[in-house]
């Protein structure tokens, strides 16, 4: 059996440690082939983020209408992107050829540099509409959707897509992730999946959501997917002391 062929559209991250090198380690270990589009180009370490140089967007659709061209590809991962114009234009061309986005919204790093232009935030939600899945923590969520509640913006964001509100900044019910089934009005609770102790790790956010786009692409519902690349973040938390994670399924 041929592996599923997925993309990813992110940054370059010279540590390897977050955005498209990252993503692109996951896809290996969990059995499916990696293409991948840079949205931009990064100059930082898992301690320190220096600068961005975002591409342009004629750059990106040229990428994308030729390996799609070339591969049969139903999933895609975004990562870091510029504005919501950039992400709209992506989205489009996407979903056009019928290929199933998982957004995982970065818009600041963990060193708080913002990387999304913060103005163009509340259009988000018309775009979210053409996504499968976005992938945000708890802040983002939260600055995403306007309101000041988890459940709340859990529940206004699955009125356009599927939400998966990653645990790590859950004050609440640390570890654990929230997802919102679109256009259901509930939410699933996923616990940690593990035992391990898990230390914080750079790319950790870029990791869950190309785990959770690989498993998608395998067959997998979206909440055994949420369920797998839960298991598979918490493994690369727990792969070593320092900020730089393994990858090991």
């Amino acid at each position: 059996m041929e592996m599923p062929i997925v993309m990813t559209i992110a940054g370059f991250d010279p540590s390897g440690g977050a955005g498209i090198l990252a993503d692109i380690k996951t896809f290996e270990q969990i059995k499916v082939y990696g293409i991948s589009v840079i949205s931009a180009i990064t100059l930082q370490t898992e301690k320190e983020f220096q600068s961005v140089r975002h591409r342009s967007i004629s750059n990106l659709i040229e990428e994308i209408e030729f390996l799609t061209k070339h591969y049969s590809v139903r999933f895609a991962k975004i990562g870091m992107i510029k504005d919501a114009e950039i992400l709209q234009e992506v989205v489009s061309i996407l979903h056009r050829k019928k290929i199933k986005i998982i957004w995982d919204p970065i818009l600041k790093t963990s060193t708080h540099k913002q990387t999304f232009v913060k103005h163009s935030i509340p259009q988000l939600k018309s775009i979210l509409n053409d996504i499968y899945c976005i992938t945000p923590n708890v802040n983002e969520s939260l600055e995403i959707s306007g309101k000041s509640d988890i459940t709340e913006a859990g529940l206004d964001l699955s009125q356009h897509t599927n939400v998966i509100i990653k645990g790590g900044h859950n004050l609440s019910e640390k570890g654990t992730d929230l997802l919102f089934i679109k256009n259901t009005n509930q939410s699933i609770k996923i616990p940690p999946q593990t035992q391990l102790e898990v230390e914080p790790k750079h790319g950790s956010g870029c990791v869950f959501s190309a785990s959770l786009t690989a498993y998608l692409s395998l067959g997998f519902s979206i909440e055994e997917s949420a369920i797998k690349a839960k298991s598979y973040t918490e493994h690369f938390l727990a792969s070593n002391n320092s900020l730089l994670g393994y990858h090991s399924k």
